[in-house]
């Protein structure tokens, strides 16, 4: 594990990087809407169509390198842990509280209507649960079917993440908001990565990277808002039920890392012990 310390570092180091840039990059394309007396930017300010156009192709043009990228190294590709009840628990109660979000989504937005991007989030809502519902129990030879649920899963993520980014009427420079859209990226990109498993190209330093900066900057979003949520101090937010989703995906993470980073350690160590290994992963260690 000693070397991936580098990687770790990487991780709080973008971390912090992000969140500082989201926040400067939003002020330099709302200055124009800037209300100095009441010192935050107007509710319904309009992004310039420049950087808007830039801000998607970005994420798009991330999002598709890192799902495609082909340098991966098999013997460590991170693999659904099949021996974990605990993942198969975390991995099925994200699957019911999407399908649940899903469900209070639809109840509310009937009275106030879509967006294009809510009605896009809605309707990938149901095959994203389906990923992680069946997804530990597809065996590894139909991957395939795997792949496919893994897209929509990446997809939901993106409208998501563009439906809060272009939402209008909250305080565009809010802290939370910054934090929500961080926290919206590094998870999309995570989960774009977890598909390349089923190309069997994944990379140890891009996964670890990846899962650690969501780590940290998806904690630092959902584990205040839920203390706030509890107390009935709804934040700004998408939505309670998604804050709920957002806090299972983070939990999922963090345990998908805990049991990678273990399996790692038994593979650096030669120690190829079936009940701790994944069967996948210990099918290609040994090859």
């Amino acid at each position: 594990m000693k070397k991936y310390y580098k990687t770790y570092a990487a991780a709080l180091i973008f971390s912090v990087v992000v969140t500082m840039a989201l926040t400067y990059l939003r002020s330099i394309a709302l200055v124009t809407e800037f209300d100095s007396a009441a010192v935050f930017y107007v509710h319904g300010a309009k992004l310039p169509r420049v950087f808007s156009i830039v801000a998607v192709a970005s994420i798009i043009v991330v999002a598709l390198l890192v799902y495609f990228m082909r340098s991966g190294v098999k013997k460590l590709s991170p693999t659904p842990n099949l021996s974990s009840p605990i993942i198969i628990f975390t991995s099925s109660l994200l699957a019911f509280m999407t399908i649940a979000y899903f469900i209070l989504t639809l109840n509310f937005g009937m009275k106030d209507g879509f967006t294009v991007m809510e009605k896009a989030a809605l309707v990938l809502s149901l095959p994203a649960a389906m990923y992680h519902l069946i997804g530990t129990a597809i065996p590894m030879k139909n991957k395939n079917i795997r792949l496919i649920f893994s897209i929509a899963m990446i997809l939901w993520l993106f409208t998501v993440l563009m439906s809060v980014y272009f939402r209008k009427g909250i305080i565009v420079n809010n802290p939370n908001r910054t934090l929500e859209l961080a926290a919206l990226s590094v998870v999309l990109l995570f989960f774009a990565n977890e598909g390349r498993f089923d190309a069997n190209v994944a990379q140890p330093t891009t996964y670890i990277f990846l899962g650690l900066t969501s780590i940290i900057i998806g904690g630092l979003y959902v584990l205040p808002n839920i203390i706030l949520t509890v107390m009935r101090i709804y934040p700004d937010s998408l939505n309670v039920a998604f804050m709920v989703v957002y806090g299972c995906m983070w939990l999922y993470i963090l345990l998908r890392m805990y049991h990678y980073a273990r399996d790692i350690r038994h593979i650096d160590s030669n120690s190829y012990d079936s009940a701790i290994i994944s069967p996948y992963l210990l099918e290609n260690s040994k090859n």
